[in-house]
């Protein structure tokens, strides 16, 4: 004896469409399995969030490697300028300029009684202005040479030397150094009064007189 069960009809099911199973007939009675349908709308929309996720996260890491690139402190270039050091000489001091030989104040405290005319020595010649003009003597302030071979300037170096002495020793007797100009050289001298007008000597044959 043949089971022969009427089976289902075919119209019975749907035609299979693209992304969708074919349909798996069970036979039994009365039993109908419907098709198992894939659903690829949400299969693109999860792909399309992931890839939307990564897209972010790619950028967000660029973002903030840049970010961190662009606070780098851009390097300088110092330029270092050598400037050579140059060693002041020191300065020199001037020298200072030699003070000039005061002139020796005339003789106020000459002892009374000295003429103003003395008879001098014949051969004598005047040298300053007031023996010159043959102005009064007695203070020592009319000058004379007695040789030729007494110059005027040593003449009068003598002169100021034996009144410097005078005034500082109050004697009208003594020695002093003068210098001759026409010879460079200095020579003591020695003065001698008498009582009229002072004499002085020095070296060959130097001579003054003193009024």
């Amino acid at each position: 004896m043949s089971d022969t069960r009427p089976g289902p009809d075919t119209d019975e099911f749907p035609a299979i469409q693209e992304g969708m199973d074919a349909p798996v007939a069970v036979h039994g009675p009365g039993i109908t399995v419907a098709p198992v349908r894939r659903d690829t709308r949400a299969t693109g929309i999860t792909i399309g969030l992931l890839v939307v996720l990564l897209l972010v996260v790619v950028g967000a890491v660029a973002y903030v490697v840049t970010g961190l690139g662009s606070d780098d402190p851009v390097p300088q270039t110092v330029v270092v300028t050598e400037t050579p050091i140059v060693e002041a000489e020191p300065e020199q001091a001037p020298e200072p300029a030699p003070e000039p030989t005061p002139e020796p104040a005339e003789p106020t405290d000459i002892p009374a009684g000295r003429p103003t005319a003395p008879a001098l020595p014949a051969g004598h010649s005047p040298v300053n202005d007031a023996a010159t003009q043959n102005l009064p003597g007695g203070d020592l302030n009319n000058v004379y040479t007695g040789t030729s071979s007494t110059s005027p300037g040593f003449a009068l170096n003598v002169r100021d030397a034996f009144v410097r002495y005078y005034l500082d020793t109050g004697q009208l007797n003594g020695q002093v150094r003068a210098t001759s100009p026409a010879t460079g050289m200095t020579y003591d001298v020695d003065c001698v009064d008498n009582g009229e007008f002072v004499t002085c000597t020095a070296g060959e044959n130097a001579v003054i007189y003193i009024s």
